[in-house]
């Protein structure tokens, strides 16, 4: 059974597995008690079901910008103008290739070394 501790949820468990808790984003109120099923509250009307924030014509746009006066998305209102920046920016791996390509000629050089030597005493042997 699970009990809700303040902002967290504890429960206890005998064996290691996965649980899913889900929730909502209604407030949890453990100080109030429901109401008795055989005495329910009823319903009470709104005073006034106008919503104060919305418009009271519903023709009147509420927006604040003027529709008969549109901005070109194809135009843009201030041109951009090309950064001053004349060197690329440096990105990778910026050591130097000549030691590398160096270093593989040489493996591959040892290696096909090996090969020959293993042929030439192979052939000696027979």
């Amino acid at each position: 059974d699970a009990v809700v501790e303040g902002d967290f949820l504890v429960f206890e468990t005998d064996h290691l597995s996965q649980y899913a808790i889900l929730g909502s984003n209604t407030p949890f109120e453990t100080s109030e008690k429901p109401t008795d099923p055989t005495d329910p509250t009823d319903p009470t009307t709104p005073t006034d079901p106008t919503d104060p924030a919305g418009p009271t014509d519903p023709t009147t746009p509420t927006d604040p910008a003027d529709p008969a006066d549109p901005t070109d998305p194809a135009k843009p209102e201030q041109q951009g103008k090309p950064s001053e920046q004349i060197e690329s920016p440096q990105t990778g791996d910026s050591s130097d290739m000549a030691l590398w390509i160096g270093l593989m000629l040489a493996s591959c050089g040892g290696v096909l070394g090996m090969l020959f030597y293993r042929r030439k005493k192979a052939a000696a042997g027979k």
